[in-house]
């Protein structure tokens, strides 16, 4: 016969060890269950963190250049308003004041100076008041007693010199002796310092298609 005693201290020792199992096992689950929770947030908080990185670095570029383009945009603006007023003037002694008094606002004090504008100014009103008296045109006052008006420009700005512009400016040019004028192209090079023009040497200048020009007028 089996002995009962035994049968029982058996079953016993089975149950107990799996009872222990079982404890082991849902321990091991417990905190292994635990330790990845406590794990999440730290990544969490780290892709935060380089996503905030990555759009501060985003922001910045963005607001750099748009404040380069900013800045490029203004000189152009420079540029193109003192052209407006450098090529446009009637003769008379109004609008040639008018022109004298924009230019000296739009260039630094050297560039006024270099450009000699209050000389050329005076010395043009006075070929106006001579030629309002006799009527004459002659060698010496054919070409400078003209007016102009603006018509466009086209403006580059230097790759490397940022201060640095070369100009394509167009515009219309009307002998006092014509009705009609011509249209001229002047190829510039042009410097602005403290957002005024401080610099400027005509490279090139031609009559275009489209109007008349003569020498007209007494020699």
């Amino acid at each position: 016969m089996v002995n009962r005693s035994n049968v029982r201290k058996l079953i016993i020792i089975s149950v107990s060890f799996i009872l222990a199992l079982v404890g082991a096992v849902g321990y091991i689950i417990y905190h292994g269950g635990n330790s990845s929770k406590k794990e999440l947030p730290p990544k969490i908080v780290q892709e935060s963190r380089e996503t905030q990185d990555s759009s501060s670095k985003e922001e910045s570029v963005n607001k750099n250049s748009s404040e380069k383009s900013n800045s490029e945009a203004e000189g152009s603006q420079v540029v193109v308003d003192f052209l407006k007023v450098y090529s446009s003037w009637e003769l008379n002694a109004s609008s040639i004041d008018d022109r004298q008094e924009k230019l000296q606002s739009l260039m630094t004090e050297k560039g006024y100076q270099n450009l000699h504008i209050a000389e050329d100014a005076t010395s043009l009103k006075l070929m106006i008041e001579a030629f309002e008296k006799d009527k004459t045109i002659n060698t010496s006052n054919s070409s400078q007693l003209v007016s102009r008006s603006y018509i466009k420009s086209k403006v580059f700005q230097d790759a490397s010199n940022k201060a640095l512009y070369y100009v394509e400016l167009y515009y219309t040019e009307c002998p006092i002796y014509q009705d009609k004028g011509y249209p001229v192209v002047a190829k510039i090079n042009l410097s602005v310092q403290d957002s005024k023009v401080d610099a400027l040497d005509v490279t090139d200048i031609k009559a275009l298609p489209g109007g008349e020009k003569n020498n007209g007028g007494n020699s």
